[in-house]
């Protein structure tokens, strides 16, 4: 499982480098997302452009949803 920590919140790119053979790089459009719990809506984040400039705005995006909602999980997923 390959992760990576962006202020305190996991990205977990496994799915996307079992699909692509790959780590997650250059411009694209990427999507992020992270399940939802107790009832809370699941977070899902796109982003066209790098995926540098993605992650920082998908990990600052997900801590706003976090506090929003009271979630305690801080993993995103990036989706192939």
């Amino acid at each position: 499982m390959s992760k990576q920590a962006i202020g305190g919140i996991q990205i977990e790119t496994t799915q996307y480098e079992w699909v692509h053979g790959c780590k997650p790089r250059g411009f694209g459009a990427w999507w992020f997302s992270a399940d939802g719990h107790s009832g809370v809506l699941p977070f899902s984040f796109e982003h066209t452009g790098l995926y540098s400039e993605a992650r920082k705005s998908a990990t600052a995006e997900f801590k706003r949803y976090a506090r929003t909602w009271q979630v305690s999980h801080r993993t995103l997923k990036v989706n192939a």
